[in-house]
């Protein structure tokens, strides 16, 4: 999924992201149910990625934070179902 995104006003870049790392991230998230939603929910959030530090594209920082967030969300999910165990 190509994402092409801005910083200041202008165009900075675009960025390709693997389409199963997208649909799992859009799945975290209820409120995206369109392709145009996901494109835009995608857009914010590489939009507030500051840049990366050290030996990390971009790309790989974009792909850290994603991945992160799922990570998350299946916390948050594990911690629900044992309180809804006990």
């Amino acid at each position: 999924m190509k994402i092409n995104f801005y910083r200041n006003g202008k165009t900075r870049t675009s960025i390709t992201i693997p389409d199963v790392l997208a649909r799992t991230w859009a799945s975290t998230r209820p409120n995206i149910q369109t392709e145009s939603e996901l494109t835009g929910a995608l857009k914010m959030a590489i939009e507030a990625i500051p840049e990366p530090t050290g030996q990390s594209t971009f790309q790989q920082y974009v792909e850290k934070f994603l991945l992160s967030d799922i990570q998350e969300f299946i916390s948050g999910l594990q911690l629900e179902i044992e309180r809804l165990k006990n």
